[in-house]
């Protein structure tokens, strides 16, 4: 999934605040904790109020699943800091807090969604300023974040 969003990035030219190569090294310090999913789940991947139908108290559908795939279950988008992840959400996974190893997971999908964001810009030609300000701001914050010590 890197590999494809690197591509699009050197495709369209998009300055990243990181090499790739420090991504690919990020991405191997992970290796262990990347190792641990086991059983892949169905991820919607941009589950938000709008794409969940409810009646009655009970989810009755679901929209937009073009971005649906099998994989980490903490790669669903409310586990992104920017969907302004909530207690109450992760409690309905049966969540109270994030080992360790998922943290690492759940930082690298976070880079892989931001970048996503970033370099789409340039696909999307956006020229909303303030946008791709924050996007680029987003970014460098997200990468600044990050845990990239060799011991996880």
């Amino acid at each position: 999934m890197f590999d494809g969003i690197l591509a699009d990035a050197r495709d369209a030219g998009v300055v990243l605040p990181m090499t790739e190569e420090e991504i690919w090294s990020l991405l191997d310090q992970a290796q262990d904790s990347l190792a641990e999913v086991k059983t892949p789940c169905l991820v919607h991947w941009d589950l938000w109020d709008g794409n969940v139908f409810v009646q009655d108290g009970r989810i009755t559908g679901l929209i937009d699943c073009e971005r649906a795939l099998w994989g980490d279950y903490l790669l669903e988008y409310n586990f992104r800091a920017v969907s302004g992840q909530s207690a109450d959400f992760l409690r309905g996974y049966g969540i109270e807090q994030l080992t360790p190893s998922e943290k690492t997971r759940n930082q690298i999908y976070e880079l892989y969604l931001v970048l996503i964001l970033h370099i789409e810009c340039a696909y999307r030609k956006y020229d909303d300023k303030r946008h791709i300000e924050w996007v680029a701001n987003l970014l460098q914050k997200t990468w600044d974040g990050l845990d990239r010590s060799e011991d996880k």
